[in-house]
This record gives structure tokens, C-alpha cells and sequence, in this order.
């Protein structure tokens, strides 16, 4: 799986810098969180998501990458929480070949929503996003507390990442998260809560 998830990013990036993108816009910023949308996809289809540190697609601005499969209406989410994101392109790839562009989804800008985003915040409260619609989220390194009902009965949510910074995670945080896979650390409390409330864990970095 990890060197077939290698390949692909090759091929991305290869693809990246060789093919002209085509844009399509797709960034909702909330007072906490950064949504990025990218529709039209094929329902069931892998894709990888990319964000690049400022304007341009640079390897060595590279600050995240992850594989995501389109919902059943041909999207590919990510929600970014509490994710202090500098200044950023959003790209998503497709099918590897050569008549499939990554495609823009657009750029961010911390101030563009009236304010910066509050990526500084430790503390996810609680009930903080109970029933969002969010598919995959992406927790970012400055949170340290996951409170009670956090991300409750978010019945969409199938993946979230969540950064060995995180030191304490309340039992029903995510209750309600029937098909969740949380994708962490495994020296991690995240890592122990997945395990002990019986949710798929994905090792990453």
C-alpha cells in the first residue's frame, strides 16, 4: 500500500508541474475551520489532495498531501480545523494519466474571511462541530484537548487526522462516528483512543 501510495504521488507531481490546471473553486472559511470542495469528480474514485505552501505547486512547499475517494455525489472534502494554514493553493489529482490535469481547487488567504483563522486554539470544546456534514477533517498541531461530543453524531465524517499534539480525548468525541478511521501517530493518544474505542487507525508520520 505504501509503495503504491508512492508511485501515485510520483505520478502527481510529475503530472503537476507537466499539465496545465484548470480551475474550480471551492473554499468555505468558518470562524474555526477551512473547507475545501473540489465537485465533479467520479463517485468511488481515488484521488490525491495536495496544498502547497503560496501560490505556485513547489515541492519543497509541499504541506500536505493525503489519497481521498469521492463521496457518492462526486465530491472530495477535506475540512481543515483549527489548522493555522499560511497562505496556500489547494490542488487535487486525478486518475494518473495523461489526459487527467490535478486541478485547482483555489487558494487560501488567512485573512480573506474579515479575520485570521484562530489556528493558535488548543481546545476543541464541546459539541464544537456535533452534526457537521464533513467527510475528512484535519486536525491541526496546535490542538492539545478533543472535548466531550466534539464531533458527534458527525455521521458523514469517515476519516480524521489527528496530530500527536493531542493530549487528551474525551470518550464521546466522536460518538455517533460509526464508519470513522482516525488516521494518527501510533506513539500517540490518539492512537490509544482508537484503539480502545474499537475505530480503524491509519499509522501516519
Amino acid at each position: 500500500m505504501k509503495q503504491c501510495f508512492l508511485v501515485c504521488f510520483v505520478l502527481a507531481l510529475i503530472l503537476l508541474f507537466a499539465v496545465p490546471c484548470v480551475s474550480a473553486e471551492g473554499i468555505t472559511v468558518q470562524q474555526n475551520s477551512v473547507t475545501v470542495r473540489c465537485d465533479s469528480c467520479v463517485p468511488g474514485q481515488w484521488y490525491t489532495f495536495f496544498v502547497f505552501r503560496g501560490d505556485t505547486p513547489d515541492r519543497d512547499q509541499l504541506l500536505f498531501i493525503d489519497q481521498l475517494a469521492a463521496d457518492s455525489s462526486g465530491t472530495v472534502s477535506v475540512t481543515f480545523i483549527h489548522a493555522n494554514l499560511p497562505k496556500c493553493t489547494f490542488f487535487v489529482g486525478g486518475q494518473f494519466s495523461e489526459q487527467t490535469s490535478p486541478r485547482i481547487i483555489g487558494s487560501f488567504t488567512p485573512y480573506q474571511a474579515g479575520g485570521e483563522l484562530p489556528g493558535a486554539l488548543q481546545v476543541i470544546g464541546e459539541e464544537a462541530f456535533a452534526g457537521s456534514a464533513f467527510p475528512c477533517i484535519v486536525i491541526g498541531s496546535s490542538v492539545t484537548d478533543i472535548e466531550s461530543r466534539a464531533f458527534a453524531n458527525c455521521s458523514q465524517l469517515h476519516r480524521a487526522m489527528i496530530p500527536g499534539s493531542v493530549k487528551r480525548i474525551a470518550a464521546d468525541a466522536f460518538e455517533g462516528c460509526d464508519s470513522l478511521t482516525i488516521a494518527c501517530p501510533q506513539n500517540s493518544v490518539a492512537y490509544d483512543f482508537a484503539v480502545s474505542h474499537g475505530y480503524v487507525v491509519e499509522i501516519i508520520k
